[in-house]
């Protein structure tokens, strides 16, 4: 018990660590280009540490709104690059060998997809019957998906063969976008929609790291460790790779390896191990009850 509790800690601590990475890189990059990367970084967790002090209920309160806002983004984008889609780039179709689709399924069914088992550390504090919570997780995984899969076929429609050359093909998108010349520069859009829903992750990531850690030392609240975990996590998002492209390999051929033994065999481990823990209480409280021969 405890270490799988240490292994999940580290991974959640992991997953904000990149994340918070990432969101740094990217408004360095793309906004604040003068402003050192390590200052946009604390001035995000600070954010972050601001929303998690407050609680699961400030975190997720404006989740709705943040869904509402991509995707009307996601829409309007579709309408601004009308002018700029090929369908041609769509061909030729399964021209790729057999071992590219399986190895693409299988990151696309880690990183973003497999990263929803953080969900089942807050599920017991949310005041939903089973069968209504599920049908909302599937409810929002499918909504997910859909918009990934929109995405996707918005910036091949737009990008074509480039795409597989960029970092950030959503970003180039949405600057190709200009159905009137008197509106441009789209990728500012993007660049909203990014900041907005990377920080509602992190936030999401950072409570459920503190989380983790509470439960792991047996404190009854989880406040005290806002600033220490927020310093480690600073430290740790700059430290875990060199550069972008480092970051981008890791995610390609290291994660998608690594990533199913904590979103997959330890959750089925787990759920195993605690089948069989209520089964032998039942047979223990069974053999209490039955009356001696």
């Amino acid at each position: 018990g405890k270490v799988i509790s240490a292994l999940y800690i580290w991974f959640f601590f992991t997953l904000t660590a990149l994340n918070l990475r990432d969101l740094g890189g990217f408004v360095n990059r793309a906004i604040m280009t003068r402003t050192p990367q390590i200052v946009i970084i604390i001035i995000f967790i600070l954010l972050c540490a601001w929303a998690v002090y407050y609680g699961l209920e400030v975190v997720t309160r404006y989740s709705i709104y943040f869904i509402a806002i991509s995707t009307t983004i996601l829409v309007t984008s579709i309408f601004f690059i009308t002018l700029n889609i090929d369908f041609k780039n769509f061909l030729p179709i399964f021209d790729q060998p057999i071992y590219s689709y399986i190895q693409g399924t299988h990151i696309l069914s880690v990183i973003p997809f497999g990263e929803l088992v953080v969900f089942l550390m807050v599920t017991p504090y949310v005041d939903i019957k089973a069968k209504k919570l599920s049908r909302y997780f599937f409810g929002g995984f499918l909504i997910g998906g859909s918009l990934i899969l929109l995405v996707i076929l918005r910036d091949i429609a737009v990008l074509g063969n480039v795409i597989k050359y960029l970092s950030l093909p959503s970003f180039e998108t949405f600057r190709l976008a200009t159905l009137f010349k008197s509106v441009s520069h789209m990728e500012i859009l993007f660049s909203v929609l990014l900041i907005i829903l990377l920080y509602f992750k992190i936030s999401f990531l950072f409570y459920v790291s503190l989380l983790a850690v509470s439960h792991f030392f047996h404190i009854k609240t989880y406040r005290p460790l806002i600033l220490p975990s927020a310093a480690i996590i600073v430290t740790y998002s700059i430290l875990i790779f060199e550069n972008r492209m480092q970051h981008i390999m890791i995610s390609r051929e290291t994660a998608p390896f690594f990533w199913p033994l904590f979103e997959m065999i330890l959750p089925f481990i787990t759920l195993i191990a605690a089948y069989i823990k209520k089964a032998a209480k039942k047979d223990k409280a069974d053999n209490k009850e039955a009356p001696a021969a």
